[in-house]
């Protein structure tokens, strides 16, 4: 068997892929935020079709973020969207989570700042694994909790409805890390959480992930096209 040098192939594919990015970075008018974070996700879909094109969309979007991002708050449980979980199903079985759950965003409650870091989201080791299907028909497991998820349900939202769930304002736009945003009446009564992926994190996400698919491409010497161009045809199985 002869081994083929792909290297060239790779550094195309890179020159390439940063080009677009470059081009999604320069995305200006009323709609740039919305615009470019639909840019992005997709860009990460199809960075994930590339190293993982076997398996299904999630699987191989979250995949990707775990194996190749390394953002380092992929893994922490978001704290209201397991509150909402664990208060609209009664099982007993949700307890225990439900005793950990309800203090921390009460005290979140209280707090005078209106933006809290996903820093302060639980680790996944510490809330115990637990899987339930409700009268409702809710079929989620801890792992559906997760930021790796979670942004993979922005995909979807973005991708499928244009709509990103919660913008950010002014200079929030910048910030590396996604955040809560306690949004409130005016009474000042917290009325919910608003889970926010800022557009600048959604930037350096990308182009973090791409520098380190590019690696991994290089180290294994794998041409990433055979699962990159599309073909000539739009059926696939025609290509």
């Amino acid at each position: 068997m002869i081994i083929q040098d792909y290297s060239e192939h790779i550094e195309n594919f890179d020159h390439y892929l940063k080009s677009k990015l470059a081009s999604i970075h320069e995305i200006s008018g009323d709609n740039n935020v919305l615009f470019k974070k639909i840019l992005y996700v997709s860009f990460l879909d199809s960075l994930s079709a590339c190293i993982y094109p076997e398996r299904r969309n999630k699987e191989r979007f979250v995949e990707m973020l775990n194996r190749f991002s390394r953002w380092e708050y992929r893994d922490r449980i978001s704290l209201p969207h397991l509150g909402k979980f664990v208060q609209i199903c009664s099982d007993p079985m949700l307890e225990e989570v439900r005793k950990y759950v309800t203090p921390k965003l009460k005290k979140w409650q209280e707090r005078s700042s209106h933006q809290i870091s996903i820093s302060e989201d639980p680790k996944f080791e510490e809330i115990k694994e637990w899987k339930i299907k409700n009268e409702t028909g809710i079929n989620l497991s801890l792992n559906d909790f997760k930021h790796s998820s979670l942004l993979y349900q922005l995909r979807n939202f973005l991708v499928h409805q244009f709509q990103s769930g919660g913008d950010e304002m002014g200079k929030l736009r910048q910030l590396e890390q996604p955040y809560y945003e306690l949004e409130v009446t005016l009474d000042v009564k917290p009325v919910r959480f608003v889970l926010i992926y800022p557009t600048q994190f959604l930037k350096s996400l990308t182009e973090k992930t791409l520098e380190n698919v590019v690696n991994y491409l290089k180290d294994g010497n794998i041409n990433p096209f055979p699962h990159y161009y599309a073909g000539d045809y739009l059926i696939t199985e025609l290509n």
